[in-house]
């Protein structure tokens, strides 16, 4: 998959002359008799705006009315280690927190059944409770039998007993959820540093490959002393690019290439360093210039590179190339899928590309590039781009 705009190439193939106007500013050289007095031209007193001085008392504090939002691509999503519904939530939008502090307390359904057997057991108490103190006034006014008080007695004992085991069992099952919770954000602590540790190994490993793929670029300085009236803009998405550009020159004849390869991060890199080499190959070693020609020697070197006849590999490439002729004040420009944009006289003009990439897909194809030969004018500008 090709991610657009993120190389951006501009060769301007003639020079750009712009100037900056200046004013001279005249000096009479005549010396002020009152050395204290500051003179002022016309000319200043025209531009000059003056304002009364007035005193404001220093504003140590301000008021500032707003709203706090969220960024949703900067947002920390939290995720409870065990079930249930939220009971009370400690903090809000906008509020600092810590490590270790409390964000929210759930009603875990975990121990929903031992919660109602304590409450019903806490209820039953109660009434048992209110049962005894009726039963023993009762019985001191002698309206019920010692024996009638001994059940009442009894049945409170009986109602308290269930009730400290089912306060048991629920400090039992709390004390074990507990337990379970710090066992599981330990894991999640250990599996967090391990995630680290690795990100920083892949990132590390991907920053060594980029300073390997930046080495086998052209040399930018090289470049814009070559074609002093240019800039290249080459911002990857990734740590690597799967885009490239290249340069080349050839006696009188100088050679642009803008290329997006299939794929990004290390996939779209690897075939941008393939695509490198081959057409450092086609260019320098076959000494092929021609734009066309370039791209169907670069085209048949893909295919037969990654065994593309004889396997499923599709990869390939979309490129851009001109040809700079110094001598005669011409450029040549093919493309497979990438377009080239002349702006002449404040106008924008597109060559159009061949509707076929290099390699990929369509290797059977018969058909070749073809290559437009423009005749450069004074302050045209010349984009190439991914």
């Amino acid at each position: 998959m090709k991610s657009p705009n993120k190389l951006f190439t501009l060769f301007t193939a003639l020079a750009l002359v712009s100037g900056c106007g200046s004013k001279e500013v005249q000096n009479s050289g005549a010396q002020s008799e009152a050395p204290n007095r500051i003179i002022f031209t016309t000319g200043q007193m025209n531009e000059m705006l003056v304002n009364p001085v007035t005193e404001v008392p220093v504003a140590e504090e301000f008021s500032a009315v707003g709203e706090v939002s969220f960024d949703e691509n900067n947002v920390v999503r939290i995720f409870p280690i065990v079930s249930g519904t939220v009971d009370h939530v400690a903090v809000s939008l906008g509020d600092y927190v810590q490590r270790g502090q409390l964000l929210a307390s759930l009603l875990s359904t975990d121990i929903s059944a031992f919660q109602r057997d304590y409450n019903v057991a806490k209820e039953d108490l109660e009434v048992a409770d209110k049962n005894l103190s009726r039963a023993q006034d009762l019985y001191k006014t002698g309206m019920i039998s010692e024996k009638e008080f001994a059940e009442a007695k009894k049945e409170y004992a009986n109602t308290t007993s269930d009730f400290k085991e089912k306060k048991q069992i629920l400090e039992n099952q709390k004390a074990e959820l507990e337990e379970k919770v710090v066992q599981r954000t330990q894991e999640v602590w250990e599996q967090k540093e391990v995630i680290e540790v690795k990100n920083r190994e892949i990132t590390a490993s991907l920053i060594y490959a980029k300073r390997i793929q930046s080495a086998i670029l052209p040399d930018i300085k090289l470049i814009y002393k070559t074609l002093d009236k240019s800039f290249i803009l080459y911002i990857p998405k990734d740590i690597v690019s799967g885009d490239f550009y290249g340069f080349a020159q050839k006696n009188d004849k100088v050679i642009i290439t803008a290329a997006d390869c299939t794929g990004h991060g290390v996939s779209g890199a690897f075939m941008s360093m393939i695509g490198t080499s081959l057409l450092n190959h086609v260019i320098n070693e076959k000494n092929i210039t021609t734009p066309s020609l370039i791209l169907d020697e670069l085209n048949q070197e893909v295919i037969t590179t990654l065994k593309q006849k004889e396997s499923e590999s599709n990869d390939g490439m979309d490129v851009s190339i001109c040809t700079f002729d110094l001598k005669y004040n011409t450029v040549e420009y093919a493309g497979a899928n990438r377009p080239l944009w002349l702006v002449r006289n404040n106008e924008l003009l597109q060559y159009r590309p061949d509707k076929y990439p290099i390699g990929g897909l369509q290797i059977e194809r018969l058909d070749k590039f073809s290559n437009n030969v423009i005749q450069l004018q004074k302050n045209d500008t010349i984009y190439l781009f991914s």
